[in-house]
């Protein structure tokens, strides 16, 4: 489903973050394994949480600040 939902606004992925994460040096340009901690390995679910972060794999070096989203907007936007 979030492939068809790619242009939700920020706005609205800030209001349903649950929390963040530091990318530190073990996952740098690897967001897919930071996701997998949290909610599992997802393609889709990656791809909500770089848009929600504004990170791609390339931009995910150490130190960048990566985004997580409620469980309640993963369960409406995330499929």
């Amino acid at each position: 489903m979030f492939l068809e939902q790619g242009d939700l606004p920020y706005s609205l992925y800030g209001l349903l973050v649950d929390g963040y994460t530091v990318i530190d040096s073990g996952v740098s340009h690897r967001p897919d394994r930071v996701v997998k901690e949290v909610y599992g390995g997802s393609l889709a679910t990656e791809m909500l949480c770089n848009r929600a972060s504004n990170v791609s794999p390339i931009s995910a070096v150490e130190g960048v600040e990566y985004l997580l989203p409620s469980r309640e907007f993963m369960r409406h936007f995330g499929g």
